[in-house]
């Protein structure tokens, strides 16, 4: 088993993790969600959310995430928000699922580590990175994709610190599918 110091990620540079069903969402406009590219690519935890009136004709649920840090001119530009659901959200900050079916008009903060509450306008946000070691690592096992493991780019593995451990790792693994392949 090997894992990564870092985390990987889809093509697209979002950090990639497995998604669960954490929550169940049967409200009527749909699951979809704006967040900020700190979360999903750069690996904050959400350090401020809120909830407005959903956009008529898209599958939105009035859900806004961001980290807390992000400057007007970050905001401003449409690259660095996307949309998701509000699932694969709470998969990227698990915190959050207590507070995902408040009302509309709803605004919280991050308060500490691990807990949010309603904004006031009285305290600082807390801002904090992903420490979630199951979200920065993979462990790679029989049968991943050798494109999981080496981007389809890696003619200059030369450039890549390789470990002992992924060496013989990928040796033992994919050295006999590779005859087989060959063979």
């Amino acid at each position: 088993m090997i894992e990564n110091k870092e985390p990987v990620r889809t093509k697209d540079g979002y950090i990639k993790i497995k998604v669960k069903e954490l929550i169940k969402w049967n409200e009527p406009n749909g699951e979809g969600c704006l967040v900020s590219d700190k979360i999903t690519k750069e690996g904050y935890k959400i350090g401020y959310m809120y909830r407005e009136k959903p956009d008529d004709g898209r599958p939105d649920s009035g859900w806004r995430f961001m980290a807390g840090n992000e400057s007007d001119e970050y905001n401003n530009n449409p690259d660095n928000t996307h949309v998701f659901a509000v699932n694969t959200i709470c998969n990227y900050d698990p915190d959050i699922v207590p507070y995902i079916h408040s009302p509309i008009g709803s605004v919280y903060i991050r308060i500490d580590e691990n807990n949010f509450e309603l904004d006031d306008r009285s305290k600082p946000i807390y801002i904090t990175k992903q420490n979630n070691k199951e979200l920065w690592s993979k462990r790679y096992e029989v049968g991943d994709m050798i494109s999981d493991l080496i981007p389809p780019t890696s003619y200059l593995i030369k450039y890549i610190k390789i470990e002992k451990d992924l060496i013989l790792f990928l040796h033992q693994v994919f050295y006999p599918q590779f005859l087989q392949l060959c063979g």
